[in-house]
C-alpha cells in the first residue's frame, strides 16, 4: 500500500474577516484550503472520511498510482450518495402516500 503520510495530523482553522473559517488540511500528504461557514468540526470530519476512503482503496489496489486511487474513491463516494439519495427519494413517496 501507498503511504502518502499526514494521517491523523490536525486541520488548522481560523477566521477571516468576513466570519468565513479557512481550513487547511492534508489528503494524501497534499495541504488543501478551503473557506467556507460549517462548523470546524464538521469540516474535519470529512477530512477524515474522505482520508479513510482513500487509505481503504490504496490498501486494496497497491499497484495504483495517487490519481488511480482518487477517482476510484470518487466513484466509491459517488455509488454511496446515489444509493442514498435514491433511497431518500423513495422513503419520501412512501411518506407522500401514507398521508
Amino acid at each position: 500500500m501507498a503511504d502518502w503520510g499526514d494521517r491523523g495530523e490536525e486541520m488548522l482553522e481560523r477566521k477571516n474577516a468576513d466570519g468565513e473559517y479557512v481550513y487547511s488540511f492534508k489528503v494524501m500528504g497534499d495541504e488543501y484550503i478551503i473557506r467556507g461557514k460549517d462548523d470546524p468540526e464538521y469540516i474535519q470530519e470529512i477530512a477524515n472520511f474522505i482520508e479513510t476512503e482513500i487509505q481503504s482503496v490504496a490498501a486494496n489496489n497497491p499497484k495504483l498510482n495517487r490519481t488511480q486511487v482518487s477517482v476510484l474513491t470518487a466513484l466509491r463516494i459517488a455509488d454511496e450518495l446515489h444509493k442514498l439519495r435514491k433511497q431518500y427519494r423513495y422513503l419520501e413517496e412512501l411518506l407522500e402516500q401514507a398521508k
